[in-house]
């Protein structure tokens, strides 16, 4: 699981990340006002600063579309507005 609490610095959250693209996650992340959201989610792919993760059903609706591509940085996660946990989908398999 990647957390804030973990004491991560961003190299090592960004290397964390790398080894799991491709494998479907869980992400839970604060919407703010006490609001969490929890998605199934794979990471697609990433970046310097940010890493895409494509949503696992039509979680997101904007304008009556449906979002499936979502970005977050790794800061995100630094903070605390973002956790990841892939070990809940590695023991079923």
């Amino acid at each position: 699981m990647i957390t804030r609490s973990n004491n991560l610095k961003i190299e090592e959250i960004k290397q964390e990340i790398e080894k799991l693209k491709g494998q479907k996650v869980n992400l839970l992340v604060n919407q703010g006002r006490k609001k969490y959201s929890n998605f199934e989610a794979i990471i697609e792919n990433t970046y310097k600063s940010i890493f895409v993760v494509r949503l696992q059903s039509n979680c997101i609706k904007n304008a009556n579309k449906s979002i499936d591509l979502q970005t977050y940085s790794y800061i995100d996660i630094l903070c605390g507005n973002v956790d990841i946990d892939a070990t809940s989908f590695s023991k079923r398999a």
